[in-house]
């Protein structure tokens, strides 16, 4: 037989690939120091998270629909901490300030609390698998697609993204549960991983796949 005769067929329907046996729900730093208006964020930095707090619902019914599946979920958390980041990571932000662990900052939004059974995984850096059982957890789950939503599209969802593509996982975006600070960002980001890297849809075209 030829070897091209011996490879799977490319599975390029969105139903298909988000069908929920194969597919794990990844939410990104949904976190209060991000999110929440007390958050520093927006106290300290005095960056906007007018997007930011626009995704809350369609995260939410994403959340929602893949617990009545039975879709795993992912929560991804950054965490700062002084002798955990990189070096790389010291030298550009310097000491932690924010979504430092056990301060209030560093919770999930309450929209958005994971349950007792769901998956919670922290990290250092913007990638979520870099330093985290991320990738292994997903394998022992049988995942093959991994749906998106969170913060920020333009750094650790993006390079999230990234790497779980390079790992062999197929992301799906749903764009609008996707948000960072600036319109001109999104736009481009979303673009970006739309021609190299997995389909761009809206949430309504997720949960039309995933009826309970």
């Amino acid at each position: 037989m030829p070897w091209h005769s011996r490879l799977a067929a490319r599975t390029v329907r969105l139903a298909e690939q988000i069908a929920p046996g194969r597919t794990a729900l990844v939410l990104v730093d949904m976190q209060n120091d991000f999110v929440h208006d007390e958050g520093i964020f927006v106290k300290q930095w005095g960056k906007t998270n007018r997007w930011i707090q626009e995704i809350i619902p369609t995260c939410s019914a994403l959340l929602q629909s893949a617990r009545a599946t039975n879709v795993p979920v992912i929560h991804l958390r950054i965490l700062n901490d002084l002798l955990r980041n990189p070096e790389s990571w010291h030298n550009f932000w310097g000491p932690p300030s924010c979504v430092i662990d056990g301060t209030w900052g560093a919770e999930f939004v309450a929209p958005l609390r994971p349950r007792d059974d769901e998956i919670v995984i922290s990290r250092h850096t913007y990638d979520g698998f870099v330093g985290t059982p991320l990738d292994a957890l997903l394998r022992r789950l049988n995942v093959k697609t991994l749906v998106f939503g969170g913060i920020d599209s333009d750094v650790c969802v993006r390079d999230t993204v990234g790497h779980g593509f390079a790992l062999g996982y197929t992301p799906v975006l749903a764009r609008d549960a996707l948000a960072c600070d600036n319109e001109v960002a999104q736009a481009g980001v979303l673009q970006t991983l739309g021609e190299h890297y997995g389909l761009v849809v809206s949430t309504s075209e997720i949960l039309a796949v995933w009826q309970p």
